[in-house]
């Protein structure tokens, strides 16, 4: 936008002759593509998000696949192991017990940090905050 003349026109470079509606007009259109800019912004944030979501859960279940294949040998040599000091079933249940306990643990911890804000458009957001800035300090 152009800067505000002294002269008592609208916008510097404006041609005297324009008439109030022709601004106003101009005005509606001019924030109509900034919305539609700001928009257009919003959707490609989100979008690049979700594709960097979506790389991370791919990664996450595979190595959860692999951790979790890795954590039954060692929770069934764990049960052996105890096996030999008493019953095979109690040793089970006991190793199974402590292995259901840290599970849940990791599972609560796990869920405590998945936040929505991760999928916030802050670009968007402030692109707005410093046009709804600019707009009201041209308007006074």
């Amino acid at each position: 936008m152009n800067e505000p003349r002294e002269t008592g026109t609208p916008y510097a470079g404006a041609p005297a002759s324009e008439s109030v509606p022709t601004l106003i007009k101009q005005l509606a259109n001019d924030v109509s593509a900034l919305l539609s800019s700001e928009v257009a912004l919003a959707k490609a944030e989100v979008r690049e998000a979700a594709a960097e979501a979506k790389a991370g859960v791919k990664g996450l279940v595979g190595g959860a696949a692999l951790v979790n294949t890795g954590l039954l040998m060692l929770v069934l040599g764990c049960v052996f192991l105890l096996a030999t000091q008493i019953s095979a079933w109690l040793s089970a249940f006991i190793v199974g017990a402590i292995v259901l306990t840290v599970g849940v643990i990791m599972l609560k911890a796990g869920q405590a940090k998945i936040k929505p804000s991760a999928f916030a458009p802050d670009r968007t957001i402030n692109a707005v905050k410093k046009d709804s800035e600019t707009v009201k300090r041209k308007a006074s």
